[in-house]
């Protein structure tokens, strides 16, 4: 069991974190720590569990002999009262003795990786978004919370006068890469939570209030000047108008950005121009902060920092969260997040 601070200036001080591990479904003791780590809300979760080589029960050769296999992690949190769980749900991708120190060290992603290991051999341009979200999923042996779509993403491509079937699955080596351009033109959310695959509109949730000194226990921000006032511009030709068309968003004074995006209308061009250039906006200011470990927040999450007494103090949207259950160090995570402007 580890002790650790409450997070949050919740009413309880301290509290007990239960570690539990189960490899292919069966319980496995000698869990010393866990870390998982979530870099972006379209990649899969990677984590590493340290665990006893000589534990009650197994042994060296239980670790050497694994072949395909899938761990649930479950963290319980309790004090009084109050109790919280989470579960973690994946697979092992590789398993490392250290036979002197009596440890062995296993690592592997979230169940995204079942479709972020299939590639695609078929065309989809007849199918709708969520009806391809659910084919994969039940493929990958997933349950599936899909919001359901109309458009036939043949149609997607048409509009944009860059083919159907052969540039959707050729464009798209793995089916993630798919549901993830997809979710993008969705503007959906996509992940694997547990052995669920998510495929719909990010929930509103109330920014998470984070108060320097209180909730965040180390805080670092970097502020790449260059980036503070980008223009970006977006030039394009149009085979079908017979049109050259460009735009540029954003003011002087910053980095200045060219791309070439074939094949879009004189609108989509200015939608493009000022889309991007805030998306290069956002990466101006970038604040990692270390803070009590809890459940709640995940890449794209929104949380208001304050009590800097600077412009540090603000909103900001989480692009990546690491967080570490150890016997010592007790429940902890880091995050990363930019300035929303």
């Amino acid at each position: 069991m580890l002790v650790v601070a409450f997070p949050m200036s919740e009413p309880v001080t301290a509290q007990s974190i239960g570690l539990t591990v189960a490899i292919n479904e069966m319980p496995v003791p000698g869990a010393i720590s866990f870390e998982v780590s979530n870099e972006s809300p379209f990649s899969a979760a990677r984590f590493r569990l340290l665990m006893a080589l000589n534990a009650p029960g197994v042994g060296i050769e239980f670790y050497a002999g694994l072949a395909a296999a899938t761990i649930t992690v479950t963290m319980s949190i309790a004090a009084g009262m109050l109790e919280r769980n989470s579960v973690f749900q994946g697979q092992i991708d590789a398993v490392m003795l250290d036979i002197g120190s009596g440890l062995t060290m296993l690592t592997g992603r979230d169940f995204a990786a079942r479709l972020i290991d299939a590639e695609i051999n078929e065309s989809f341009s007849n199918q709708t978004s969520s009806a391809i979200a659910s084919q994969f999923a039940q493929a990958a042996g997933l349950s599936a919370q899909i919001t359901p779509t109309t458009q036939p993403v043949g149609q997607y491509y048409e509009l944009a006068h860059n083919g159907s079937a052969l540039g959707l699955h050729s464009r798209h080596p793995t089916r993630w890469d798919l549901l993830v351009d997809l979710a993008e033109i969705e503007g959906f959310l996509v992940g694997v939570q547990g052995s669920t695959l998510i495929f719909g509109p990010t929930p509103v949730v109330a920014p998470m209030v984070l108060s320097y000194g209180q909730d965040l226990v180390g805080l670092t921000v970097d502020r790449a000047l260059g980036l503070l006032s980008p223009s970006v511009t977006i030039r394009s030709w149009n085979p079908r108008l017979q049109g050259a068309f460009s735009a540029t968003s954003g003011g002087a004074g910053g980095v200045g950005v060219t791309l070439v995006k074939p094949n879009l209308t004189h609108a989509q061009v200015t939608a493009r121009a000022q889309f991007e250039q805030a998306r290069l906006a956002a990466q101006s200011v970038l604040l990692r902060a270390e803070m009590p470990g809890e459940f709640t927040l995940a890449p794209s999450s929104f949380v208001q920092v304050q009590g800097t007494g600077s412009s540090v103090d603000g909103l900001y949207q989480l692009r990546s969260i690491e967080r570490r259950i150890h016997a010592v160090d007790g429940f902890i995570q880091r995050i990363e997040a930019t300035q929303v402007v």
